[in-house]
């Protein structure tokens, strides 16, 4: 049969103007409208417009932002996680209590409930972001430290294998039957 017969193309439409074609000044007072108001971080809600200068805010030491409890710095941890932080693996099954007479600025202690869950929080990245979160919350210089229950250090794993791969009966029995040491777990 005959070819159909093909619709015009649309008719042409001007080109919407170049993002670049206003001037620098307009794009300044676009950002500053749509910027977010200042955050307030004084204790007393005020937000620094009454005329005080910063360095006498600066002055004033900076303290919690909560609580000195356990379950006030877990509600910022929470905030601290959900902003961008991340997870520390194993700091919702420890306890913890602040000590502000250890060290200069306090010590967070935290108790561990077994050896699985100290070495989760003594992992680099586990004790940086840990002491990161401590210090933004309790004040600059707060100190962690962390333990298992009634204080007691036990080794962790890689020093419970370093001691077993020293001992001598531990040596003579792998180069007897040319074994190697898989793994060391401790009883109970």
């Amino acid at each position: 049969g005959p070819p159909e017969a093909l619709e015009p193309p649309p008719a042409y439409e001007e080109a919407p103007p170049a993002y670049d074609a206003g001037s620098p000044g307009d794009a300044r007072a676009a950002y500053e409208e749509a910027a977010p108001p200042p955050v307030c971080d004084r204790a007393d809600g005020a937000d620094g417009a009454d005329g005080a200068d910063s360095r006498d805010r600066a002055a004033v030491p900076p303290g919690p932002k909560g609580p000195p409890t356990w379950e006030g710095f877990l509600r910022y941890y929470d905030t601290a996680r959900k902003g961008g932080l991340g997870i520390i693996p194993g700091l919702r099954q420890a306890r913890g209590r602040f000590a502000p007479d250890m060290g200069p600025a306090g010590t967070l202690v935290v108790v561990c409930g077994n050896e699985f869950n100290r070495e989760q929080l003594k992992s680099p990245d586990a004790l940086r972001k840990l002491t990161r979160v401590v210090g933004d919350y309790f004040g600059p210089g707060a100190a962690v430290s962390v333990e298992e229950p009634g204080g007691e250090a036990r080794p962790g794993n890689g020093e419970l294998r370093a001691y077993v791969l020293k001992r001598p009966e531990v040596r003579r029995a792998m180069a007897d039957f040319g074994a190697e040491v898989i793994g060391v777990v401790p009883r109970g």
